[in-house]
């Protein structure tokens, strides 16, 4: 876990950049508390914080130069299997490091980035320039674990692990809001990939990389994508891909721990990390006076019947109106509605007091269908044959007729079973409430705008292929605001979080798994379940319903917290007033009783939150710097 930054100024680096550069390096210094590190050359200045994880000595610091002073990489993450990699580069190849940041370095000199992107197995974000040649290149990780944004005009391209950074900058602070992001927010509750809340401004997208020539040409290009037409693969033994999966991602120079929530995913990964290693301790938080969000007690029995020590935190009302709603606005560089990131802070925080890494079970639920949206999509696959609705019309009425049940109406808005897919993603209370509170249109996302592409060219799609479809809106769409949400609250502590079921090996492995395989009855993700149930002392914990992580944030907003709530909707940051429709607002303060109202209000609060106490004093504080760094 880095923070990286930079500047690439168009036709020369202009010593009006570097101000920027070294401010947004020294306000990252939560996510690489260990060092930092600057340089400049030609047309590019970079910026880097690290969190020490793998070689500790400063010969590992960024940005780092190539032995002949060409290249420089500033680079977020880690790579899992930098020995293979070094088996493949050349065997006159000299380390000065145990870094994986250096192999990363040779392969890019080597091979170049096209060639190297397809081979990197692990979680990244870097930025890499060649001197020689004028040339910056972007780069993501194809699950969207590490974040990476930019802004462009006509002069400049800045990038930065933290976007609302890149809204300081003189050339963009007075960007205009970007109608389409914000409507996307208030839908899926983050902004997605491919765009930004503000124009000029863009989040790279995952499994994408961008480069740009020295007088400003640039050119996005894809490297990798999670398929909705997935190759062939025969199934592989589960056990051993996630055991080998979590052995690759133990390897640190620090302690590491591992997330354990109670679920079927976090207690795979934490049974295959103990195998590995008898040293790897869990962290758990609880919810006080919330058994029904409380996996606390399963975790532990868990935990016991491996051996492993285990750490529990409660999280309280208290927790809530101290400090971490307010860390929350500050840990999160761009509105974020999902309100699990509360736990989420806290067990970082909590797990951060022993250990520098931990491991965590996000992406089972996306590989391997486990919603329970999952399953009822399933039960409606027929009614949208070949994914359109004239014929889901036609059985509807038929079935209805037959069986005297009443058409579920709900189901005859979707133009398709793509869109029942995404809209399937958004938030509780935003088809009720986004178009009303913020009436605009906005054109599909990035993600959805490739997929619909590829379909109308498809021909005849099988089921199966449709459930694939779901699939991959999950990958594209729902685990991108989980993956986005972990690394804000953990990187706000200083700590690493990996991610096992996400390695290339796992998404590979997914390929084998029909929906037919995973949603059985009542239960999704089954292949994981029955894993689960061979490897676990634990009777019973495999058959768990889902709960998800998360806190009563309904009962908090009708209760101790519906005051702040109210007094904040009431006042409309100046950046964005003249777009809420003010009546509405407040008839969705009115309607505020109904818990299904609880969501797109938090997404309205912490719109508002960061962008008059995050956004607006980091500007301010930006022109103060300058003043004094003159």
């Amino acid at each position: 876990m880095c923070g990286i930054t930079g500047s690439f100024t168009f036709g020369g680096l202009m010593a009006s950049e570097i101000p920027f550069v070294r401010w947004s390096t020294d306000q990252m210094h939560r996510r690489g508390p260990d060092a930092e590190g600057f340089l400049a050359m030609g047309q590019a200045a970079f910026g880097f914080r690290r969190l020490a994880i793998r070689d500790l000595r400063p010969e590992a610091n960024q940005p780092m130069k190539d032995p002949s002073g060409r290249y420089f990489l500033a680079f977020n993450g880690e790579l899992y299997h930098t020995e293979s990699l070094k088996a493949k580069l050349s065997p006159a190849t000299v380390y000065r490091t145990h870094s994986d940041t250096e192999v990363l370095l040779h392969c890019l000199v080597q091979w170049g980035v096209e060639r190297t992107l397809p081979l990197l197995d692990g979680m990244f974000a870097f930025a890499w320039y060649d001197s020689a040649s004028s040339t910056l290149a972007l780069a993501r990780d194809r699950c969207g674990i590490k974040p990476l944004y930019y802004a462009r005009n006509h002069r400049v391209l800045l990038f930065c692990s933290e976007y609302d950074l890149l809204l300081c900058h003189d050339d963009f602070r007075n960007a205009s809001l970007n109608l389409h992001a914000l409507s996307h927010y208030l839908r899926l509750g983050f902004v997605p990939d491919g765009e930004a809340m503000y124009q000029q401004t863009c989040l790279l997208p995952h499994g994408y990389w961008l480069t740009v020539q020295g007088e400003g040409k640039t050119e996005l290009k894809k490297y990798a994508d999670y398929p909705w037409h997935p190759p062939h693969r025969a199934a592989c033994p589960l056990h051993e891909s996630i055991q080998a999966s979590v052995q690759s991602q133990l390897v640190a120079d620090v302690p590491v721990g591992v997330f354990q929530s109670g679920g079927i995913d976090s207690s795979i990964v934490s049974a295959a990390a103990f195998h590995a290693d008898r040293n790897v301790e869990g962290f758990t938080i609880g919810v006080e006076s919330s058994d029904e969000m409380d996996e606390r007690h399963v975790a532990g029995r868990h935990a016991q019947s491996l051996g492993m020590r285990h750490h529990v935190r409660t999280i309280s009302s208290a927790d809530v109106l101290s400090d971490l709603i307010a860390q929350n606005t500050r840990a999160f560089s761009e509105p974020f509605a999902d309100y699990s990131s509360l736990p989420t802070l806290l067990l970082s925080q909590f797990a951060r007091g022993q250990v520098k890494v931990a491991l965590s079970g996000d992406g089972g639920d996306e590989l391997f269908w486990g919603y329970p949206r999952n399953r009822e999509a399933a039960s409606y696959l027929s009614l949208f044959a070949h994914g359109t609705l004239p014929r889901a019309l036609r059985i509807l009425w038929k079935r209805a007729v037959g069986s005297g049940k009443p058409i579920p109406y709900n189901l005859l808005k979707y133009n398709n079973f793509a869109d029942f897919s995404f809209q399937k993603t958004f938030i509780t209370g935003s088809k009720n409430w986004a178009g009303r509170i913020f009436p605009h249109q906005a054109d599909a996302p990035f993600f959805l705008q490739k997929l619909l592409a590829e379909l109308e060219t498809a021909g005849d799609i099988s089921d199966f292929d449709w459930m694939n479809v779901l699939r991959k809106i999950e990958f594209d769409f729902h685990l991108q605001r989980v993956l986005l949400k972990v690394d804000r609250a953990s990187s706000y502590h200083g700590l690493e979080v990996r991610v096992p079921l996400l390695s290339n090996a796992m998404l590979d492995a997914s390929y084998a798994y029909p929906y037919t395989d995973c949603i059985q009855g009542e239960q999704g993700k089954v292949p994981l379940r029955n894993l689960l149930a061979k490897n676990t002392a634990y009777p019973g914990i495999s058959q768990l319903p889902k709960k998800g992580f998360t806190v009563p944030m309904g009962d908090w907003a009708n209760g101790l917290l519906s005051g702040r709530i109210a007094e904040r909707l009431q006042v409309v940051p100046n950046a964005l007033n003249s777009y809420f429709d003010k009546k509405e607002i407040q008839h969705l303060l009115d309607a505020g009783k109904n818990q299904t109202n609880t969501w797109i209000v938090w997404a309205m609060f912490t719109l508002f939150e960061w962008q008059d106490k995050r956004l607006e004093p980091l500007k301010a504080d930006y022109q103060n710097y300058k003043l004094c760094h003159p």
